[in-house]
C-alpha cells in the first residue's frame, strides 16, 4: 500500500505532462464554423486554411503544407505558393498545420518546436490531416488532389499519399525527410520510434499516384540521398516519380523556385 501512496505523485506527475505536450489525441477541437474556406474540421483539430479560387470550374485542387517552422511566425510568408497555383488553374488551400498561424487565424493543437522529439510527427496527427484534406478535396468538387509539402510539410504528405491513397492523386516533396529513421540515425545514433515516415506508407500509395521530389545538393538538413532512394523505390514499385535535383541548393531557399515552377506545372498538366 505504501508502494502504491508513493508512485501516485508519479502518476499525477505523468498525467500532467501528457495533457501539456498534446499526447491525448481524443481532447479533440471542433471548428465553431467549418466552412472549409477559412477553417476544416480534422478528426482531432480545428485547423486554419487560407483559399486561393481559380478561374472558372478547375476539377483540380492543391493543397500546400508548411515546414516546421521553429521560430514559430505566422505562416502567410508561404501564401504566394496558393497564388501561383490559382493563377494556373487550380484551386489551392494552404493547410495550417496543427499549433501554427497564419492570416490571422490559428489551427488549434500545439506547434512541432513546441514538442518534446519524441511526440513529433506522430500518426494521430497525420489522421487528422487527413481528415482534413479528404473534406477540402469534397467541398471542392475536386476531381484530382495535389498535396504539396515543403521539410516537415513533405514529411506529412508523403505519409498522406499512403495514409489517404483514396484521396490523394499526386505529391510533390520539397526538401523531404522521406526516411526519417534513416535520416535522424545517420545524424547521430538515436531514433524516434513513434514517428511516421513517407518510406514506411509508400506501398500504400495508389498505384495511379505521381510523385515528384525536389532536393537541395547541398542539403545537410535532409540530406539529398535518402530522397533518392525513396524515390527509387517508387519508381520499383511502378509509380510513375522523378527525382530533381537543385545544384547548390541547401534546404530551400530561392534556387528552389524555377524547380518548383516547373514542377507544379507538370502536375497541373497530368
Amino acid at each position: 500500500m505504501k508502494q502504491l501512496t508513493k508512485m501516485v505523485p508519479a502518476v499525477a506527475a505523468l498525467a500532467l505532462l501528457t495533457a501539456s505536450i498534446g499526447l491525448d489525441p481524443a481532447q479533440a477541437s471542433e471548428c465553431e464554423n467549418p466552412d472549409n474556406i477559412t477553417y476544416v474540421q480534422g478528426s482531432d483539430h480545428c485547423l486554419a486554411i487560407q483559399t486561393y479560387w481559380a478561374a472558372g470550374n478547375p476539377d483540380t485542387l492543391a493543397i500546400y503544407i508548411h515546414g516546421d517552422v521553429p521560430s514559430g511566425r505566422p505562416v502567410d510568408f508561404v501564401f504566394g505558393i496558393g497564388r501561383f497555383i490559382a493563377r494556373r488553374g487550380a484551386n489551392a488551400v494552404i493547410l495550417i498545420r496543427p499549433g501554427f498561424r497564419g492570416a490571422g487565424r490559428s489551427s488549434s493543437g500545439m506547434p512541432t518546436h513546441s514538442l518534446y522529439s519524441f511526440e513529433r510527427h506522430r500518426l494521430y496527427v497525420m489522421e487528422s490531416m487527413g481528415a482534413a484534406i479528404a473534406r477540402l478535396k469534397a467541398h471542392h468538387k475536386a476531381k484530382r488532389l495535389i498535396l504539396i509539402g515543403t521539410s516537415g510539410g513533405a514529411l506529412i504528405a508523403g505519409v498522406l499519399l499512403g495514409l489517404k491513397a483514396d484521396v490523394v492523386d499526386a505529391a510533390l516533396l520539397i526538401s523531404c525527410p522521406c526516411d526519417l529513421q534513416s535520416l535522424i540515425h545517420e545524424k547521430g545514433p538515436w531514433s524516434l520510434p513513434q514517428a511516421e515516415s513517407p518510406h514506411n506508407w509508400l506501398p500504400k500509395a495508389s498505384a495511379k499516384a505521381r510523385i515528384i521530389a525536389i532536393s537541395g545538393s547541398a542539403d545537410t538538413n535532409t540530406v539529398p540521398h535518402f530522397v533518392d532512394a525513396y524515390i527509387k523505390s517508387a519508381q520499383a514499385r511502378g509509380l510513375e516519380a522523378e527525382f530533381v535535383i537543385v545544384p547548390g541548393g541547401g534546404h530551400g531557399g530561392q534556387l528552389f523556385v524555377p524547380y518548383i515552377v516547373t514542377a507544379i506545372n507538370k502536375l497541373l498538366r497530368r
